[in-house]
């Protein structure tokens, strides 16, 4: 039993309360995303989309080449614009400022 775990030379009545379930750190505004800034993140995904568009195109000429140093290299920049594509459209979805 619960008792028998706390110590009784101990005076619960001074024991600080504890509410857990209020937090401790103010509410913090958030800052919406409005139309044209959602519209400008969109414009940006899709100036990535060609660019994305535009290296897959040249790993393929690359492939055919056997050019593998440069195909390393360019599949290393497509994974960093697919992360960035992606960051945006968290930004979108979530539809909060950072």
């Amino acid at each position: 039993m619960i008792s028998e775990l706390i110590d009784p030379s101990i005076d619960t009545s001074t024991l600080p309360c504890i509410n857990v379930d209020q937090p401790n750190e103010p509410e913090v505004e958030v800052a919406k995303l409005s139309r044209s800034e959602k519209r400008r993140l969109r414009l940006q995904i899709a100036s990535l989309d060609i660019r994305l568009n535009e290296l897959n195109e040249s790993i393929y000429t690359c492939m055919s080449m056997k050019n593998f140093s440069k195909i390393n290299q360019l599949t290393m920049e497509l994974a960093e614009l697919e992360t960035e594509k992606s960051r945006l459209i968290q930004k979108i979805q979530d539809g909060i400022l950072p």
